[in-house]
């Protein structure tokens, strides 16, 4: 899976910039990559006719080549169903899929028993009966030797007290379907009220302990508006990063995170690239294997202070549709690097030690630096810049060393910032950045960069 030709063998000519000098000799580049994709997944697929609400009832069927063919064109490689519960639906939504190389999560809570109807019974489950399997498989026999297949969305946002039932169901999908994806979204640590347990770790621990998931997914979404209608960032975004990503790595699975990418309550509407890329890059910061929309298409009703997720009510691409294609596109050039290391820790970087960024407030393992500090993680002399930022650092098992930094400045403020990494023992780095790789050599191991509105660098030293 390891050691694919990602780097090519090429010397790339990079112009001077503060810290760096001009790259004059033409030396091997390191053979780094995985055939592990990074999962970008479009989240409420096109709906069949007559699924909306108020204004939007009687709407058309949308489950049509066009629609599946922009997500694969925008860049998604998995979509996650929300409308589509008839089997005549589903089997359409899959046949397109596999048209466009699309993975497809089924949803298949459709009339009768079903995963999700087995784990919200109210009581707990002791044995699935014949009767239930039998009916259950009587309509995902259907479907589920088909190519696109990948899994099925099993359940939204537990509570703890669930998480018995759904490992009971977890073990007839194991034995009924061992290959496909048995897929459970956790609630953010935003929900005390609704954990079931006394703690976000407790929460987070006992579903690993119980469930024993192959992934880790979660919903947080920190683009809000205050009381007074002014752009804000929920409290607690970076905390849940580093809880999901410490027991991630304890548990040795991928974690994901659903973004906002449709307006609605108090959060903004994400309109542009800043928007998308703050939430995503910082993300990878922690070391997340795939994002996840809310959403793709716009929620079919007009509650909720709804505006527009990528695809709007009537089927028409926004701008965040174009931004996210933008956004996916520079990932991807760097996608088999990024998806051969691992994550180890991160840096939360406050520029002016008098005014602490909020965002790393609550942290416990994460490393808190300060204006020009000083070996703040492995392979890093020193850490300086204007602006506030995140650091992730990775490791991969030829000994290599990756960073992800980031900007930390809300998107709404539209900030670049500069950064200065001073490094321990490298004469050069390769630089990952707006979708391409730039190749710098160092002025005494230092690499001054900037970074714009929401924009994420990975950088790895040699």
């Amino acid at each position: 899976m390891r050691k694919l030709l990602s780097i090519l063998l090429v010397a790339v000519i990079a112009f001077s910039v503060s810290g760096c000098t001009k790259y004059k000799t033409s030396s091997e580049l390191p053979q780094i990559g995985s055939e592990d994709e990074f999962r970008f997944a479009a989240y409420m697929t096109p709906p069949q006719a007559n699924v909306g609400s108020d204004i939007l009832k009687n709407n058309p069927n949308y489950i049509t080549d066009e629609q599946y063919k922009w997500i694969a064109e925008c860049g998604f490689n998995y979509a996650y169903a929300v409308y589509e519960f008839e089997i005549e639906d589903i089997i359409t939504v899959l046949d397109l899929c596999e048209k466009y190389g699309i993975k497809y999560m089924a949803r298949d809570n459709g009339k009768g028993a079903s995963f999700g109807s087995l784990i919200a019974s109210g009581t707990n489950i002791e044995n699935i009966t014949d009767e239930q399997k039998s009916e259950i498989k009587a309509r995902v026999d259907l479907y589920k030797d088909h190519p696109a297949f990948a899994g099925h969305i099993i359940y939204d946002e537990p509570s703890a007290a669930l998480f018995d039932n759904i490992a009971k169901v977890k073990e007839f999908y194991e034995e009924y379907l061992p290959d496909k994806e048995y897929f459970v979204n956790l609630l953010p640590d935003t929900s005390a009220g609704q954990l079931g347990a006394e703690t976000y770790n407790d929460y987070l621990e006992q579903f690993l302990q119980k469930v024993q998931p192959e992934m880790l997914s979660y919903d947080r979404y920190p683009l809000t508006y205050d009381t007074s209608g002014n752009p804000d960032l929920g409290i607690g975004y970076i905390a849940n990063f580093e809880k999901a990503a410490v027991k991630a790595k304890e548990y040795n699975i991928p974690f994901y995170m659903f973004i906002l990418t449709m307006g609605h309550w108090n959060y903004r509407t994400p309109k542009n690239y800043d928007d998308l890329a703050w939430q995503v890059y910082n993300s990878m910061a922690y070391g997340a294997k795939g994002i996840e929309t809310f959403t793709y298409w716009t929620t079919m009703g007009t509650g909720e202070n709804i505006t527009y997720g990528l695809i709007d009510w009537y089927g028409n691409r926004t701008q965040t549709w174009y931004s996210m294609q933008q956004l996916i596109s520079e990932i991807k050039a760097f996608e088999s690097v990024y998806m051969d290391f691992d994550w180890q820790n991160t840096v939360c970087y406050t520029a002016d030690s008098d005014y602490q960024n909020y965002q790393f407030e609550g942290l416990n393992s994460s490393v808190l630096a300060y204006d020009n500090a000083e070996n703040p993680i492995d392979g890093i002399s020193s850490i300086k810049g204007d602006g506030d930022a995140l650091l992730g650092y990775f490791t991969n098992a030829d000994g290599y060393k990756g960073y992800m930094l980031t900007n930390m400045a809300d998107p709404a403020d539209d900030e670049t910032i500069t950064i200065e990494l001073k490094f321990n023992d490298a004469k050069e780095v390769i630089v990952y950045k707006k979708g391409r790789m730039v190749r710098y050599a160092l002025n005494k191991g230092v690499l001054t960069t900037k970074l714009g509105s929401g924009e994420g660098q990975f950088i790895i030293p040699l």
